[in-house]
């Protein structure tokens, strides 16, 4: 499993680190960087807002005492942009450039605040001991770009010339690069995710927008043609040698094309999302980790990003009923909770996990304190942990939850 402790933290530098002649790297959240053109530099990213932004604008203001003029935010999350308003007290004429999608998902983010904080205090809350206080009712400043661009935009800063590119990645739409061509150097946000050799999460438990896997593909065709000699992410070190970000991006490419392809033939053989996620398996030759982004996510991500929520199963689904009220049917007539939770705990036995939570889910649905019930819904989360909790960071942090409500549920 990828150390995403240290995805997520940086190392703690005390300096910036040159990364090639006139560009430096400040490790932190997320990475910033500082572009230097012998007239006026380009920072690509901020920190997260507070003492980490503070950090890391120490760090690149003392790399280089040339005026800083230029900012680029490659994408709206906040470990990304949340300390742009530090940089504009350091710097009022500096100016701002982000993709358009930027500014909306800025906004959009900021009307979901709440919910957003609630989610992620749930999936990050039990892997990072030191996660910040959560302030919902603290508003972001306002995003006023300078200039905003949509698919590219090319600069003149001293003696260096600059791309912005659109790279529409595995963190949304809105990601956008930078392109250095004299040095042969790209930065890339988060085109690939936290994560290099990964598979895309196109889908976030923490609840977002689905990311469209072929504007994806789109994009790492885009950065494979330009041959870059150093990749610089959103997160973990800078990736240097052509070839090996050749090869780990059309390794990428090839793996999201392959499970892209599998839900449009499925789609068209009328198959739903359960059976084409059951279905999928990446050739031996396209493994990926899905420490963050997950395969069969993908495949669900991509049918419903491309047909929508219905399914075309049951008319029920077309209404604002769930499943709950045939449980408290079913579950009456299968004799009560008792018995629900005696039939669940022996398909836990017997190794069902999954069966044995619908179950006592189906128990709690008829009476939702039921200590039958709860209690193969605990032992069933933790057969779920054990079995499964290492491979993917978010899919822990549910399991982790629902272990922990469980069993205050049990003992209040």
């Amino acid at each position: 499993m990828t150390d995403l402790g240290h995805t997520i933290h940086g190392d703690g530098a005390t300096e910036a680190i040159p990364v090639a002649p006139g560009i430096w790297h400040a490790p932190a959240n997320a990475n910033s960087y500082r572009i230097s053109t012998g007239e006026e530099s380009m920072i690509v990213d901020t920190g997260l807002v507070g003492g980490e932004s503070k950090r890391v604008l120490n760090l690149l203001t003392q790399a280089d005492p040339e005026p800083v003029g230029w900012l680029v935010l490659t994408h709206a999350h906040e470990d990304h942009m949340g300390g742009f308003h530090r940089w504009q007290k350091a710097f009022p004429e500096i100016n701002i450039a982000t993709h358009r999608e930027c500014v909306v998902r800025w906004q959009q983010y900021d009307r979901l605040r709440v919910s957003r904080m609630n989610r992620s205090a749930i999936l990050w809350g039990f892997t990072f001991d030191d996660m910040p206080a959560l302030d919902p009712s603290k508003q972001p400043p306002p995003l006023e770009p300078a200039l905003i661009v949509d698919h590219s935009h090319h600069m003149k800063l001293g003696d260096r010339d600059l791309e912005l590119l659109h790279l529409p990645g595995a963190e949304g739409p809105d990601n956008l690069g930078v392109w250095v061509p004299d040095c042969g150097t790209l930065f890339v946000g988060d085109l690939w995710g936290p994560i290099p050799n990964a598979f895309p999460n196109l889908f976030t438990l923490r609840g977002e927008p689905l990311r469209a896997a072929d504007a994806y593909l789109e994009s790492l065709n885009r950065v494979i043609a330009l041959e870059p000699e150093i990749a610089c992410p959103g997160h973990m070190e800078p990736i240097h040698g052509a070839k090996e970000i050749a090869t780990m991006l059309t390794r990428v490419r090839d793996a999201t094309a392959h499970v892209f392809d599998h839900v449009v033939d499925g789609l068209n053989a009328g198959k739903g999302p359960l059976e084409l996620m059951r279905t999928m398996e990446l050739p031996e030759n396209l493994q990926l980790d899905e420490t963050y982004g997950r395969v069969d996510w993908g495949v669900r991500g991509i049918w419903e990003g491309l047909t929508g929520w219905f399914r075309y199963q049951s008319s029920t689904e077309l209404y604002d009923v769930g499943p709950e009220t045939a449980h408290t049917n079913l579950v009456e007539m299968a004799g009560g909770p008792d018995a629900v939770a005696s039939r669940a705990a022996a398909l836990l036995g017997a190794g069902d996990t999954l069966d044995a939570l619908h179950l006592a889910e189906a128990g709690l649905h008829a009476d939702g304190g039921h200590k039958g019930c709860l209690q193969v819904k605990l032992d069933a989360n933790e057969a779920l942990l054990a079995e499964h909790g290492g491979r993917n960071f978010q899919e822990s942090g549910w399991l982790r939850h629902e272990i922990a409500t469980t069993t205050s549920a049990i003992e209040s």
